[in-house]
């Protein structure tokens, strides 16, 4: 549950904060593959969807946050590089 719950909030702050989302979504990853071990050693565990739910809005969390990420320091290094170029 807690792996599906900080995935799910990687992926919606994953459009506010750089470091928040890459950090659920780390958390949820090593939440949901522990889940899912534990879940394969003991069958009388459920939530096995859970876990999943958690590992995939996990990887899609880091995944986005690592492309706005990357989108945002580009569009500052463009921005500045527009400013130098005029001579001010």
């Amino acid at each position: 549950m807690a792996s599906m719950i900080c995935g799910i909030a990687s992926v919606l702050f994953c459009w506010v904060y750089l470091i928040l989302p890459l950090a659920l979504g780390l958390a949820a990853v090593i939440m949901g593959h522990i889940s899912l071990k534990r879940i394969k050693n003991d069958s009388a565990l459920g939530g096995k969807p859970l876990a999943i739910t958690g590992l995939i809005t996990g990887y899609v969390g880091i995944a986005l946050g690592v492309i706005i990420g990357a989108f945002l320091i580009f569009a500052i290094i463009y921005a500045v590089s527009l400013s130098n170029s005029y001579g001010y």
